[in-house]
């Protein structure tokens, strides 16, 4: 049994490193949620002429019209989220990463809890197979077999006593008896 532990530490070690890569993909892929520019055509030349031939009361307008237009093209590309989007997102990464913890919990506890059996198994088995507790438990068999016998012996000495003083009083009366029965017939 002293082979199977290093095949326990390595499944551990195993579900270990592929626990932490799990956490570090679902961490990557949610990072990719960024707001990317550079996917995004921005028609520049239209506003240069734009400002150029207009006051400073209409750069505020064009402004803000192409900002609009880059916020439509942007949520149109799907590269803004909304609030509730974010949100979604930000709930559903941390509902994935508390799943993840949890099933690592439950992997490791169950794989502690084989690593356990198995040393207790063979702590046992060593212990069973010992010399000193084979005679540890002659001596209590022992014990308990001589105090049970003390007591039987002691009253088949005291049975085999009075049986014995009961041979000897009929002896001597059958003795006597006989005795008796000499004398009437001589």
């Amino acid at each position: 049994m002293r082979s199977i532990t290093p095949f326990y530490s390595g499944i551990l070690g195993g579900f270990s490193i592929v626990a932490i890569f799990i956490v570090i993909v679902l961490s990557v892929n949610f990072s990719s949620h960024r707001i990317q520019i550079s996917k995004v055509n921005v028609n520049t030349s239209l506003l240069s002429d734009s400002i150029t031939s207009c006051n400073s009361d209409s750069i505020i307008q064009i402004q803000s019209r192409y900002k609009k237009q880059l916020l439509n093209e942007l949520n149109q590309a799907k590269l803004i989220l909304s609030p509730q989007e974010y949100t979604n997102n930000i709930v559903n990464y941390y509902n994935n990463f508390l799943m993840v913890l949890s099933v690592m919990l439950a992997g490791l506890s169950f794989l502690g809890f084989v690593y356990l059996k198995s040393q207790s198994n063979d702590l046992i088995s060593a212990r069973l197979n010992s010399e000193e507790f084979k005679d540890e438990v002659k001596t209590q068999l022992i014990g308990e077999a001589e105090g049970r016998y003390r007591e039987l012996l002691s009253d088949l000495e005291n049975k085999i006593i009075n049986l014995e003083e009961e041979i000897i009083l009929l002896k001597e009366t059958s003795e006597l008896n006989d005795s008796d029965s000499e004398i009437d017939l001589d």
